[in-house]
């Protein structure tokens, strides 16, 4: 018997100002193809 699983992101806050650190841990998620949702707020 099977039983099925809800798979739900995970969120996640990042509180950076440097644009090039939000975008290389944008791809690194992207890369590990998780259920994440970044959401970006500048410091």
């Amino acid at each position: 018997m099977t039983v099925g699983r809800t798979v739900r992101a995970v969120q996640i806050l990042m509180i950076e100002d440097n644009p090039a650190d939000v975008r290389l841990t944008t791809e690194g998620l992207k890369d590990a193809k998780l259920h994440i949702n970044l959401n970006v707020a500048k410091d």
